[in-house]
Order: structure tokens, then C-alpha cells, then sequence
């Protein structure tokens, strides 16, 4: 969970700030929208890189 927390928390606070500040046409939607679709991809590779570690 914490690593989960991490990610998406490196995603709003980098990712998003840029991307609603660059010239690119991007509503809060969109960046709901890919921030879930993050987290469906990292959930599962970092429940693979846990069990494979622990």
C-alpha cells in the first residue's frame, strides 16, 4: 500500500502540475482518469516485486 501511496503521490505532485500547466488540452477529468488507469498498471507489479522480495 505504501509503495502504491508513493507512486501516485509522485504523480500528482509532478506529473499533474505539469501537465495542467503545459499546452496541452487536459481537464482535472482526464488527470482522474490517468490517475486510476496508474494505479491499475502499478498495483499489480508492485504486489509481483513484493512477493518476489518477501
Amino acid at each position: 500500500m505504501a509503495c502504491t501511496s508513493v507512486t501516485q503521490l509522485i504523480y500528482m505532485s509532478e506529473v499533474g502540475g505539469l501537465l495542467l500547466g503545459s499546452k496541452i488540452p487536459v481537464t482535472l477529468l482526464d488527470l482522474f482518469v490517468i490517475f486510476l488507469e496508474r494505479t491499475l498498471i502499478t498495483l499489480p507489479i508492485i504486489v509481483l516485486a513484493a512477493h518476489i522480495i518477501f
